[in-house]
């Protein structure tokens, strides 16, 4: 019995799907500590603001600040 070809095609995008999924559900856990956190609040009441700067207005770490920061970026 011969194994049926795989189509490359339908696989990418099937991974890609799956990548997407994933990076969603993650974003929401991020969002959610981004509200706990008062991050959005601070941002909308402040404006724009270093890392540093928001790190001190929201009393976070800004190491951890940083990879929210880099998390937000990345899903736009």
């Amino acid at each position: 019995m011969a194994i049926p070809a795989v189509d490359e095609g339908k696989l990418h995008q099937a991974i890609g799907q799956m990548l997407n999924d994933v990076g969603g559900a993650a974003s929401v856990a991020m969002v959610r500590m981004g509200d706990a956190l008062g991050l959005y609040k601070t941002l909308h009441e402040k404006g724009s603001m270093t890392c540093e700067e928001l790190a001190s207005a929201a009393s976070v770490h800004q190491r951890y600040l940083r990879e929210w920061l880099a998390q937000q970026t990345a899903s736009h």
